[in-house]
């Protein structure tokens, strides 16, 4: 007889599109965790706790069985080798590839984009910056077309089966989205997820599963 897997615990913050994701593989998988949220406007991200759990002061963290894991996908990874079902990296060679590569486009090709931009808008410095933040929507509009047309092209980012292609690519979707609702939003952005109904449609899929809303960031409800 097999015990069942200790509860891991997860260290976060609300927003962050890194903490999100493994927050929905968290749920998607049904897998019980412990929380543990931290402010960064409390400084719990340079307390000496917490940098013995991540020397680089960052979010989301694992604890599980001794381990600490940092780095939202390699988080996911681990999760998906612990508690296998339902898989979020594929079921077959080709399925695996296709979440890889979703995955690495993400990482690689938008969310820099994402987070270049965001930075300027959230932190009040879109006039100083704003020949930044002009090229950060320009690089940012090619890669939400892209994402469009993956998402056209099956029920999710990676087939018919949700993935953690899903989960690390829809964070970042709606951080474009917050940015949207300040004044000092790009110009152009908007016009250019207009251009993505596939895209929004994805979106939708995503906010109607049934553990969605528990995993929402808290601060974005006011």
């Amino acid at each position: 007889m097999t015990s069942a897997p200790s509860i891991p615990e997860l260290f976060w913050m609300s927003g962050s599109p890194p903490s999100w994701r493994v927050m929905m593989a968290l749920e998607h998988k049904g897998i019980p965790y412990t929380s543990t949220r931290l402010d960064v406007a409390a400084g719990d991200l340079n307390k000496p706790e917490h940098l013995a759990l991540n020397p680089r002061g960052q979010v989301p963290v694992l604890r599980h069985d001794g381990l600490v894991v940092r780095e939202s996908v390699a988080i996911i990874a681990y999760l998906d080798s612990v508690w296998r079902d339902p898989p979020l990296f594929g079921a077959s060679a080709k399925e695996t590839a296709a979440v890889w590569q979703s995955v690495m486009d993400t990482e690689i090709n938008l969310y820099p984009h994402v987070t270049a931009m965001a930075r300027i808008v959230f932190r009040g410095s879109a006039e100083a910056r704003a020949d930044d933040l002009a090229a950060a929507a320009r690089s940012l509009g090619p890669e939400l077309a892209a994402l469009n047309t993956q998402s056209a092209g099956a029920r999710y980012l990676a087939g018919a089966q949700l993935s953690a292609a899903d989960f690390v690519a829809f964070p970042a979707v709606q951080l474009v989205r917050r940015v949207l609702l300040k004044d000092t939003a790009p110009a152009g952005l908007a016009h250019d997820l207009e251009l993505c109904p596939a895209l929004a449609a994805w979106e939708e899929r995503i906010r109607r599963l049934p553990w969605f809303e528990k995993t929402y960031p808290p601060h974005w409800r006011s």
